[in-house]
């Protein structure tokens, strides 16, 4: 009964609370214990499956908020971002909020072809990164169109003039 009791528990731990963790022991009764490694079998395979569906989710996340070209956080984050900005009345008071647009930029793809005019685009959001830093958060809005949130500045001088360039 022992056994039984053991798998029992450990068969509702794993359903109830997604513990593929957990094993169940090994009985010498021979019934028990093929159904025990068999079980724990199982769990293993499910454990490493459940791994694997979270890195393939954390990927498809990143894939969903990133721009493929420039690894920017891309439209569908900023709005999120701004959403999260909008809801603490904190934060709307201390930050700044930059959209940058390229002039003419269609002259550089024409002229000089796209894969110079993707170089460019690449460069401006490596230097809108190295801008931002850890503090603030740089987006690729869209062809020749970033963003960018920056948080604690409130009237910041060193931030006015950036934003005039």
């Amino acid at each position: 009964m022992e056994a039984l009791k053991n798998i029992t528990d450990v068969v509702h731990d794993v359903r109830s609370n997604r513990n593929f963790s957990r094993r169940v022991s090994e009985e010498r009764i021979a019934e028990f214990h093929r159904f025990a490694l068999d079980f724990n079998s199982l769990l293993d395979e499910m454990e490493e499956w459940q791994l694997r569906l979270q890195a393939k989710n954390a990927q498809l996340l990143r894939t969903a908020l990133h721009d493929p070209l420039t690894g920017l956080a891309n439209r569908a984050a900023f709005r999120s971002g701004i959403n999260t900005l909008m809801s603490s009345s904190d934060a709307r008071k201390t930050s700044a909020l930059l959209f940058l647009d390229g002039d003419n930029f269609k002259y550089i793809n024409d002229t000089w072809g796209h894969a110079t005019g993707d170089r460019v685009l690449i460069e401006v959001a490596k230097r809108l990164a190295e801008f931002g830093g850890l503090q603030h958060k740089a987006y690729r809005i869209g062809g020749d169109e970033f963003a960018m949130v920056l948080f604690g500045v409130q009237s910041d001088p060193k931030y006015s003039g950036f934003a005039q360039h």
